[in-house]
């Protein structure tokens, strides 16, 4: 039997990316009925690769300002953006919090020393595209 390292909580080598995909949608409803995340909607979509596939969180609506504003005037101004935070607070909350999520069911054995990559699903969470690129464009008009 393979060890897992890295493994999440709830990791499974029996389940499907798709029943994973499933469960996290199901966990993230939940939430929602909680008062969490009640006031976005959240899309979660699998996409297949040929050696694997990736799991997509994708943030739909959002109510609030995505960017922080002093990493986008620097960015804007070529100054080094390091360590100047890319989201506002609340918005990188909810980035980490559904990555979190999204990690439960994964494992990594990965080794970066090797170039050797192995995960059960390359996991992505974003907001999107259109709403964060208007997000950009206020907070660099502000």
């Amino acid at each position: 039997m393979s060890t897992y390292n890295n493994a999440g909580r709830h990791f499974d080598p029996a389940l499907s990316v798709k029943e994973i995909a499933k469960r996290l949608r199901q966990t993230i409803r939940t939430m929602q009925e909680r008062g969490l995340f009640s006031d976005m909607q959240v899309s979660v979509r699998i996409r297949p690769y040929s050696m694997g596939c990736s799991l997509n969180v994708e943030i739909r609506q959002w109510n609030g300002p995505i960017y922080n504003p002093e990493f986008v005037q620097a960015n804007e101004r070529g100054r080094d953006t390091a360590d100047i935070p890319t989201y506002h607070e609340r918005a990188d909350q909810v980035l980490r919090v559904l990555r979190i999520l999204g990690d439960q069911w994964n494992y990594n054995n990965s080794d970066g020393m090797i170039d050797y990559y192995e995960t059960n699903y390359a996991l992505d969470v974003r907001f999107e595209g259109e709403m964060a690129n208007q997000d950009y464009a206020r907070a660099k008009a502000a």
